[in-house]
């Protein structure tokens, strides 16, 4: 069933990263850049969207992107660390957060 957000939506954003993450975690990591990119278009100025779009770029080997995401997402919030998305994330699948942890390490979050 097809989904449909409203542009005027100011939490589309949310459900945009949300989806992202969801589509990486099924290997479809071209989607995942695609709902990861519509959120940061939303909303610019929170670090998350750009934190959901590390995976999919490490993924596919866009390291350009990959650099960019995390520049980004420092340049918004200093204080975004491993440490801190580990805290977020210990309770989902050990499996999933480790290669979400793998792809921020590359992407040269500590």
């Amino acid at each position: 069933k097809a989904i449909r957000l409203s542009p005027r939506d100011p939490l589309s954003w949310g459900f945009l990263l949300f989806r992202s993450v969801a589509l990486s975690q099924e290997g479809q990591f071209d989607l995942a850049i695609a709902d990861a990119r519509s959120a940061i278009q939303t909303k610019p100025d929170e670090f998350w969207p750009y934190v959901s779009l590390i995976w999919p770029a490490h993924e596919t080997g866009d390291d350009v992107t990959k650099k960019e995401a995390c520049e980004k997402a420092l340049k918004l919030e200093r204080s975004v660390s491993l440490d801190e998305v580990w805290s977020i994330m210990e309770t989902a699948d050990r499996a999933f957060v480790e290669r979400l942890t793998a792809a921020l390490k590359a992407s040269g979050l500590r």
